[in-house]
């Protein structure tokens, strides 16, 4: 191959190469404007003292406050608190059944579920995140099948909530407070790393996948 073929052949590689990452630039930018980024985005949720896990504002297209609504109102008529089945897991956000609320009442319904919470969780978003929305109605879904545990995990692992702590109980250990693995503290390789970025922030190998 001579000189100039092969310089030809460089050009014509970094040509192919450009216009592959225009097209994957250019399809994504139509799917930022058709699609919602939160019915395809995974959210990263991390550990939290209080809550035991969140999702960090606008990860996996949520609001400022983390959690599934298109933006953080000022005002809203209805709010929702609870957990998997109040958020919408397996559902898309316009088919939870907060969102559904809304179509139906023709309401404001801002939605403050989240996958493993419980009553613990739903007395602190009602004091901090639900009231300040003035609210007409606060609409709680409580899920007999885990959220007493969630109750008394949450209560015995954090100091925060001593309060709710039976004071003539001994505390259990740690090896019986069993925590809902939500979140991994495990040290990822490079392409994990890759790969859950990409599902965090890319719609396109979301929808491809």
């Amino acid at each position: 191959m001579t000189a100039i073929n092969f310089r030809s052949w460089i050009k014509n590689l970094l040509l192919l190469i450009l216009s592959f990452c225009f097209s994957l630039f250019l399809a994504e930018s139509l799917l930022r404007v058709t699609v919602a980024p939160v019915n395809y985005l995974r959210p990263k949720v991390v550990p939290d003292d209080i809550l035991n896990h969140k999702i960090p504002p606008y990860s996996g297209g949520h609001d400022a406050w983390g959690f599934r609504n298109p933006s953080v109102p000022t005002t809203a008529d209805i709010v929702t608190i609870g957990d998997s089945m109040t958020y919408g897991t397996l559902a898309t956000a316009t088919h939870s059944w907060p969102s559904r609320l809304q179509t139906y009442t023709g309401m404001a319904v801002y939605n403050l579920g989240l996958g493993a919470y419980g009553p613990a969780q739903y007395l602190y978003l009602l004091e901090h995140k639900a009231l300040s929305l003035k609210p007409s109605l606060v609409i709680v879904g409580l899920y007999f099948g885990n959220d007493f545990y969630n109750a008394y995990e949450i209560t015995y692992k954090y100091d925060y909530w001593r309060f709710l702590r039976n004071p003539d109980a001994t505390d259990p250990t740690a090896k019986e407070i069993q925590s809902t693995v939500i979140y991994t503290t495990k040290k990822k390789t490079l392409f994990q790393k890759a790969r859950s970025y990409m599902r965090r922030n890319v719609i396109l190998t979301q929808v491809a996948s």
